[in-house]
């Protein structure tokens, strides 16, 4: 079993589709990692990602969903990266005042 550790990723976004309430997106940026592993021995990596966005009927919320994958990009060995996918749902009752743009 792999110990916990945090990471916190920043990346730039950029819409591929868009269809009705759905859109997908591709990212790239950095990521930050407070321990190294075996996958990747930095704890800079770069970050992509590819996800779709949907919004949920009334236009307030929305789910997401990503693939995201983390590695040095050989900076140094070893790097094999590491894989996972979030799911985000954002719920929004409109009680702030919000309209129902992203």
């Amino acid at each position: 079993m792999a110990e916990p550790y945090w990471g916190v990723s920043v990346s730039r976004r950029w819409h591929l589709f868009a269809r009705g309430p759905v859109r997908g997106f591709f990212g790239f940026g950095l990521a930050y990692k407070t321990e190294s592993d075996a996958l990747s021995v930095t704890r800079w990596d770069f970050a992509s990602q590819f996800g779709i966005r949907v919004r949920l009927p009334g236009g307030r919320s929305a789910a997401e969903l990503t693939i995201r994958h983390w590695s040095n990009g050989g900076v140094r060995l070893p790097n094999h990266g590491q894989d996972f996918a979030t799911l985000t749902v954002r719920l929004d009752p409109g009680l702030r005042g919000l309209d129902g743009r992203d």
